[in-house]
């Protein structure tokens, strides 16, 4: 998996091959590079590859022909790549089925229809908003799923961080953030804690030692101290509880998800608790043995493979995501769709959400992905438009229809872009004004509602940067 090293991982590598005058052996698929989010070098191959010895194998042992088919015409749009075209050692035995107008609902509807021995099958989506609605209705029709990545969520939940600052303060004293995340759990004003950030600073303290030292405490601590660094459990509900009396709608998701790894672990030792957490990964969330359809984002399925797949949500703004802005961009949502498709062994369904749908009063057009198109017919170069032709027989309408068949092209072209808005905006205006009338008329409490609590977290967000820039300058200040 070396396309998903980033530069410094390859910097590394090459320190010591050089230093060890050693011959470097590397198992890739660029095509698969899915993670330069966080930091992969996707192109370190592409861009390196003369100095290489290159064997592609280019057997697919594990996918239907149809499939394999599909794949190859799907990367061939991808321009930056190391050509290679995959063969299927399998032959051709099931088509892949492509279902439009289909809903989390829906999608859940489809899967009970499928005949029986499709237990071992995966859906996979590009986020968890259309999993955890998935999830969510199976929970209430009782159907068995394993909802992987659900735990991942929690962990980057701003109550899971919140959480675990109290312990991360009992075994490390020092960690001043941890301290700034539960200063109002503690009733440390902002006042306060100005005083003994200047306190700290000037007796060569932590933040939690100037507290502790001026009388600060709370049950957590002090439970810690009674019972030791061993009693990750109690300490646990300790701040459970701690929580659980300042918020009213508080759920103890978090306590739950020590709770599982106390039983599961023969040490209830805090210590080891966050040294495990610090390298926990969404895969830790797959089990050898499940049962029932298995639910995961398609980052997840990275390395999986199922006999039968469903993917969820094959729209634009979707996948592509409306975050891809350029090229390269809409390149590394192509290598996601492949792998995602690449996992399936026998059968392939793509689904994809209705094209038009309201949300918040608005009309939302989100058309098929032209990434199901390219699945059956392999790249070719369309012509160019002018900018000022939006009768050019390549593009689809911005609005009607989400994009243009090549979405790249209309980056390329912001005019037309422009005049792809103007144009809807103009033929729809009375449209969109009684809409927009009528769904203000029949939630006003809940708009005006929803306006005072966003004002209320601005004002929070402002504030606790105002503190981390303060914590910031003291820590320069202590150097």
């Amino acid at each position: 998996e070396s396309q998903d090293s980033d530069s410094l991982q390859w910097y590394l590598v090459r320190k010591i091959q050089k230093i060890c005058k050693a011959t470097l052996f590397c198992v890739a698929d660029p095509d698969q590079s899915i993670y330069g989010w966080r930091g992969a070098d996707a192109d370190y191959l592409i861009r390196n590859q003369d100095e290489f010895t290159t064997y592609k194998l280019e057997i697919n042992y594990r996918s239907d022909g149809h499939i394999v088919e599909a794949a190859n015409n799907l990367i061939s749009h991808n321009k930056n790549r190391i050509k290679k075209t995959m063969t299927a050692a399998n032959g051709a035995r099931t088509s892949i089925e492509t279902i439009k107008n289909m809903d989390s609902g829906g999608i859940v509807k489809f899967y009970q229809s499928l005949k029986e021995g499709t237990q071992s099958a995966a859906i996979l989506g590009r986020n968890h908003f259309l999993l955890e609605k998935m999830s969510q209705i199976m929970e209430e029709a009782k159907i068995q799923h394993t909802y992987i990545g659900k735990e991942t969520k929690l962990t980057n939940s701003e109550e899971f961080r919140r959480f675990h600052a109290f312990l991360k303060l009992i075994v490390n004293p020092y960690d001043n953030f941890a301290f700034l995340l539960i200063r109002d759990m503690v009733d440390v004003s902002i006042e306060a804690y100005a005083k003994i950030r200047l306190r700290a600073a000037q007796e060569g303290m932590s933040h939690y030692q100037a507290w502790r030292s001026e009388g600060g405490t709370a049950t957590p601590f002090e439970q810690a101290e009674t019972l030791g660094k061993n009693s990750l459990n109690d300490v646990s509900d300790s701040i459970d509880s701690l929580f659980r009396s300042r918020y009213d709608a508080w759920e103890s998701k978090t306590s739950d998800f020590i709770y599982q790894w106390v039983l599961d672990s023969p040490k209830d030792s805090i210590s080891h608790y966050l040294q495990w957490l610090a390298v926990y990964d969404i895969q830790d969330e797959i089990k050898e043995e499940t049962k029932g359809v298995q639910l995961m984002t398609m980052h997840a399925a990275k390395g999986l493979e199922f006999p039968t797949v469903i993917i969820a949500g094959m729209n634009e703004g979707i996948l592509p995501s409306s975050r891809a802005k350029d090229i390269d961009e809409i390149e590394a949502e192509r290598r996601l769709f492949f792998v995602a498709i690449t996992r399936a062994e026998d059968k392939l369904i793509i689904t994809t959400r209705p094209e038009t749908s309201e949300f918040h009063g608005k009309v939302r057009v989100e058309p098929v992905s032209m990434f199901v198109k390219e699945l059956y017919e392999a790249n070719s170069v369309l012509p160019e438009c002018d900018e000022n032709d939006l009768k050019c027989p390549y593009m689809r309408p911005y609005r009607d229809k989400g994009n243009a068949q090549n979405k790249s092209y209309l980056l390329r072209h912001p005019g037309l872009k422009k005049k792809m808005d103007e144009k809807y905006y103009s033929e729809n205006r009375d449209k969109i004004l009684i809409q927009k009338k009528q769904y203000y008329k029949n939630n006003r409490e809940q708009i005006l509602k929803d306006k005072k609590e966003k004002a209320y977290q601005l004002k929070e967000e402002n504030e606790n940067l105002k503190l981390l820039l303060c914590w910031i300058l003291m820590r320069k200040m202590e150097a």
